[in-house]
């Protein structure tokens, strides 16, 4: 009470010190206020002036940049247009020519064609896509057959445009499709122009109009910068008209300051990153009465320009200066009337200020009163809420170690009690989904209560997430001696259900030094289906084989993000002349300087779902190599990477990236999934694109050669290995391969023989007729690298 009378007084006291020097410190500061009051407004005045005048300026050069921009933008439909219409009339005009020519003369009509109009791209084809004439590389066998496939289906109108990326740029071409009267066949023919050679056009009559066209004021211009590299040449001078001199010419041609020239470039790389503003780019002085200027920059990103707008300023000044006159003379009015004012309002304060002070002083009587009852209700409160937040808190912490259905602790009290045991045992319901499913999961939720209270009474018990529950001992062998207890006890135990039938119980156990050793001595005894209980030892099969698994896994994580995975080639020669003629792209990789075949890696990596990656990096590496060479190639896939909708898109955009169709061969095995309607589309596709397919192995199962030929786009078979390496020893697998070749020719298929080791069988299937052999006989897989 004593305190809070004291500092009401002390408050008081405050107050009117405060009072008397605000009074005291106004007299001193009044003029100097007065003053600096004076000189703020008249710069505001000023600064309020120049901005308006510049706000106008940077309003006029901005419309007419914008203007610029839709001068551009109405220009490029019509030359667009008027381009797109030349093209649908010259395929008009070819294809009525074309259609009462002989064959013989296309070419030459279309190399005359081609060489009076230079600015179009021409080409023709039969409707196989089989080049009759083509002025334009990239124009190649795959796009004609793409374009000639979706125009015969409808996907593209003839004579309507269509587009295609090239190195040289985005290509518009148009064409159809016209039946010759001289021998009734028909023909593809197009007409393109790629889109550069249009804009350049546009171009020109861009800079021609800003070249030519005066400014709305005598004192501004606009110029073009076209941005080539900023951070060499910065750009080069496109349109200049106060300076023609600089038209062509770069940027760091015109200035030398390295200080301006870096200054130059940020400026660009804002107006690239913000698409227009008011920048002060260059600031050189170009020999004209006038130097300060605004600059208003817009980026037009399809030609690479920076549009620049510039007016000069310098007339502003002169505005300024009358303005600084009259707002003196305004000003001196003012100060005597502030000077008043100011003289009232401190007497006002005064009276004001003594009045609060009273009015505080009960304020704070009140409020002390009312701050000692609301302190000893608080108190009773926190009193209660400690009370609650406790029994909350055990409410939780039992919650979080307690498994609801049976009571038991769970797997978090097991965790957290594992530092006082040695050795652990998991027990494991057997085929207790199967029960769940059958009886229904309250009979389920039953099983479970009957096995916590069975085990409970053996030992202490924790219940684990779904069917499993623990035991803990600091002796292995009562450990053992408890875990064989309750195996029997439950077995023994018949719980009724109720149709009065009766559920048969049964357990599994594993027993560690701690919970994942414990769950490989489970997953032991479940896969062994002869024991009930194991216990972990560092010699049990499943051990290595989780070892081994986790070594591949690490060994191929690094060869993937390394990429060391290494194609080997096996060439394929033709059985007259042994002359190689294609190859088999085979998988490897390389760790620690070893070459790994398959067999080592292949289902772990399945596994694992590494193989992807690793089959994605074979494919790039077999591409690109085969993109620059002239042998055809092929490599292995299957059902389990063609049925992965991923990896189907990755093939396709690598077949495209390299254009590898005609040179590819997919060989595939015989397999269940292939009959899958959507996969067969997709390896139909594929064959469109000239892709080749070959079965692989065929001879080692059922196979229905039959079935393949008609339902797959299969053109090549290779026999079986095992029927190839020991023929000349063995009657039957003669007669087989025999049957096999003869049935292969009735379908006009080529065969592969596999496994060639020596002269005499290269020679016994030659006569046969087997066109192509492989094997050890002609080489070993080699590194792709050595080709």
């Amino acid at each position: 009470m004593r305190g809070a009378e004291l500092f009401k007084k002390k408050i008081i006291k405050i107050n009117f010190f405060s009072i008397f020097s605000v009074i005291i410190l106004f007299a001193i500061l009044s003029f100097s206020i007065v003053y600096l009051i004076v000189q703020a407004s008249l710069q505001r005045d000023i600064e309020y002036t120049k901005n308006e005048y510049i706000n106008t300026k940077k309003t006029i050069i901005k419309n007419q940049v914008d203007n610029l921009i839709n001068y551009i933008n109405e220009i490029s439909i019509r030359e667009n247009q008027k381009y797109l219409y030349k093209l649908q009339e010259s395929v008009s005009f070819l294809t009525n020519i074309l259609k009462k020519e002989s064959p013989k003369n296309f070419e030459y009509i279309l190399k005359q064609f081609a060489k009076k109009h230079p600015e179009f791209i021409v080409a023709m084809s039969d409707l196989d896509g089989n080049k009759i004439y083509a002025n334009f590389k990239e124009y190649n066998k795959t796009k004609r057959k793409q374009f000639i496939n979706e125009m015969q289906k409808g996907l593209i109108k003839s004579d309507n445009y269509f587009t295609f990326k090239t190195s040289k740029g985005l290509l518009y071409i148009t064409g159809t499709i016209f039946t010759n009267k001289n021998n009734n066949k028909q023909y593809f023919v197009t007409n393109a122009i790629l889109k550069s050679a249009i804009d350049n056009s546009i171009k020109r009559a861009v800079i021609n109009m800003v070249d030519n066209a005066r400014f709305v004021f005598n004192n501004g211009y606009v110029a073009i910068i076209e941005i080539i590299n900023i951070d060499k040449d910065l750009g080069k001078f496109v349109a200049m008209p106060i300076r023609p001199d600089w038209e062509g010419k770069y940027i760091n041609e015109l200035i030398k300051n390295p200080v301006q020239l870096k200054h130059i470039r940020k400026c660009l790389m804002m107006l690239r990153e913000k698409g227009e503003g008011f920048f002060d780019c260059f600031n050189e002085n170009l020999n004209t009465q006038f130097d300060k200027k605004i600059s208003f920059l817009k980026y037009y990103e399809p030609f690479n320009w920076a549009l620049i707008g510039n007016i000069y300023i310098n007339e502003v000044n002169n505005l300024i200066a009358k303005k600084q006159k009259q707002i003196k003379k305004e000003l001196q009015s003012i100060f005597f009337l502030y000077i008043v004012i100011s003289l009232v309002f401190l007497v006002i304060v005064y009276f004001l200020t003594k009045y609060e002070n009273n009015l505080l002083s009960s304020i704070i009587d009140k409020y002390e009163n009312k701050i000692q009852a609301k302190n000893k209700k608080l108190q009773t409160l926190n009193d209660n809420l400690q009370k609650e937040v406790d029994r909350k808190t055990n409410e939780l912490i039992q919650h979080f170690l307690v498994d609801p259905l049976t009571g038991l602790p769970n797997r978090e009290k097991l965790i957290s009690d594992m530092k006082n045991y040695k050795y652990v045992a998991i027990l494991n319901i057997d085929y207790f989904k199967e029960i769940n499913d059958f009886y229904g999961m309250d009979i389920g939720d039953d099983v479970l209560k009957t096995v916590s209270s069975i085990l409970s009474e053996i030992s202490d018990t924790y219940k684990l997430p779904a069917d499993e529950f623990a035991f803990v001992e600091n002796d292995i062998e009562m450990l053992e001696e408890k875990v064989k207890k309750a195996i029997k006890k439950i077995e023994s135990h018949k719980l009724i259900v109720d149709d009065g039938s009766e559920v048969e119980i049964s357990i599994s156990a594993g027993i560690g030094k701690n919970l994942i050793e414990a769950e490989m001595a489970l997953k032991l005894v479940k896969s062994d289906k002869t024991i009930k209980m194991a216990v972990y030892n560092d010699n049990l099969p499943i051990v290595k084989e989780f070892e081994n698994n986790i070594k591949w896994k690490n060994i191929l994580k690094k060869v993937i993000k390394e990429k060391r995975v290494i194609p080997y080639i096996h060439p394929i020669v033709n059985s007259d002349t042994f002359e190689i003629k294609k190859y088999e792209c085979l998988m490897r990789i390389e760790h620690e300087g070893k070459i790994y075949t398959p067999e080592n890696f292949l289902e772990i990596s399945k596994k694992t779902g590494q193989y992807f990656d690793l089959q994605k990096i074979m494919i790039e590496k077999c591409f690109e190599k085969f993109s620059k060479l002239d042998y055809k190639f092929s490599i292995n896939l299957s059902a389990f990477e063609l049925s992965n909708e991923q990896f189907r898109k990755f093939l396709i955009d690598k077949i495209d990236e390299y254009n590898i169709a005609e040179k590819l061969i997919i060989e595939i095995l015989e397999d269940e999934e292939l009959h899958n309607e959507e996969l067969m589309g997709y390896l139909i596709f594929l064959h469109n694109l000239d892709v080749q397919f070959a079965i692989d192995d065929f001879g080692s199962g059922h196979s229905n050669l039959a079935y393949l030929v008609t339902k797959l786009p299969v053109s090549i078979l290779k026999i079986d290995g095992s029927l190839i390496r020991n023929i000349e020893n063995n009657a039957n697998n003669y007669k087989l391969v025999k049957a096999l070749t003869n049935m292969a020719k009735i379908f006009n298929l080529s065969v592969v023989a596999e496994y060639v080791e020596n002269e005499k069988i290269a020679e016994m299937l030659k006569e046969l007729g087997i066109e192509y052999l492989q094997g050890y006989f002609f080489s070993k897989p080699i590194n792709l690298n050595e080709l």
